[in-house]
């Protein structure tokens, strides 16, 4: 229901985003690949990966970006604002941005397999909860997406999260639909 879905915005927000300051991100994923699990401290972010993985694909849903995400819950409590006048992007030009997601997946892949100093937290807006720390160019990122909330539905998550395109590789593949997270980013 409308009010379930907007208390679990709110959760998400408050909980995940701010108070704990705990999401997935291709800098967390990258981490851990590094350095390993903080078991006693990030198990709770563990099991969600695992039934991010395995939602996609055994449900063929998005858990984690539609259920779990706080940013992604962010951009859909802004898009609340304009609910009925959303840009209309046309289903081409729509499907080569949301090639953008995949782009910036290898070109971030590629980044950690190089040896240069930087910090791919900087190509994401999730840190921007954690604002003290947050780096100007993560702030105005999150910005940016939030403003552009208004205008297009979840625009991050749509066309340029490098996350959502990882967890969308493990989609269930249907018969006579192309493999799409359109449909999951407009699931109320």
């Amino acid at each position: 229901t409308r009010k379930f879905r907007i208390i679990l915005l709110l959760a998400s927000i408050g909980v995940l985003g701010f108070w704990q300051g705990q999401f997935i991100s291709i800098a967390k994923l990258s981490g851990w690949l590094l350095s390993g699990v903080n078991w006693q401290m990030e198990i709770f972010l563990f099991i969600v990966l695992v039934a991010g993985i395995m939602a996609p694909l055994f449900l063929g849903k998005q858990f984690y970006c539609m259920y779990v995400c706080p940013f992604g819950a962010c951009q859909e409590l802004v898009g609340k604002v304009n609910p009925k006048h959303k840009l209309k992007i046309s289903p081409k030009v729509a499907k080569w941005l949301r090639y953008l997601r995949y782009v910036l997946l290898v070109a971030l892949g590629a980044l950690l397999c190089t040896s240069l100093d930087i910090s791919i937290e900087n190509f994401e807006p999730f840190s921007a909860f954690k604002f003290q720390f947050a780096s100007l160019a993560v702030l105005i990122l999150a910005g940016v997406m939030l403003v552009l909330s208004i205008f297009i539905n979840r625009p991050w998550c749509t066309y340029l999260c490098p996350t959502g395109a990882f967890f969308s590789l493990f989609m269930k593949k249907t018969k006579g639909k192309e493999n799409s997270d359109e449909n999951n980013t407009t699931e109320k």
